[in-house]
């Protein structure tokens, strides 16, 4: 009987614990606010302008390569054997420099790219962190991790509209 008693507090008290510790939840949405902040927006648009800038340096060296195949082939009748081998070497060797080079570019770019992104969210995370500590909201789970969830609980646009007023 004692041990039942105590058995019965301790239930009691446990669900007076769990009662009166009510913890928020929120999600957000990175890929969001990455998106949408004027910040995110701003890195995207400068990657972009520097991806049209390179694509279009690089189409033109492709088109010059092209005309430099397309006339080599023209002249394979014309040229002895020796000075096409040399010609086709020759323009083997610019090829694989552009592939080099594009590729290079291309892997510049992403670089460039996930710096910024990463510095922005080093930005980001303390806005967020003070959002949570004003609304006292225990957990914040990012969107892309979650199976469900009620959207009352995405804060996206909060933080966006904080990230627009703080980052500039």
């Amino acid at each position: 009987n004692f041990l039942m008693k105590k058995y019965i507090f301790f239930f009691y008290l446990i669900l007076l614990t769990f009662a009166n510790s009510e913890q928020k939840i929120a999600y957000i949405d990175m890929k969001e606010i990455l998106n949408k902040s004027s910040a995110g927006v701003n890195i995207t648009k400068e990657i972009e302008k520097k991806i049209k800038i390179e694509n279009k340096k690089y189409n033109s060296i492709e088109e010059q390569l092209k005309s430099e195949e397309k006339d080599l082939s023209q002249k394979k009748n014309i040229l002895s054997k020796e000075e096409f081998n040399k010609k086709l070497t020759s323009l083997k060797i610019k090829v694989d420099k552009y592939n080099k080079d594009k590729n290079s570019s291309l892997n510049n770019l992403n670089k460039l790219k996930v710096e910024k992104t990463s510095s922005l969210i080093s930005k980001i995370n303390p806005i967020i962190a003070k959002y949570a500590a004003d609304k006292n909201i225990s957990i914040i789970i990012r969107k892309d991790s979650m199976i469900m969830g009620k959207t009352e609980l995405d804060i996206s646009s909060d933080i966006i509209k904080l990230i627009d007023k703080n980052i500039k």
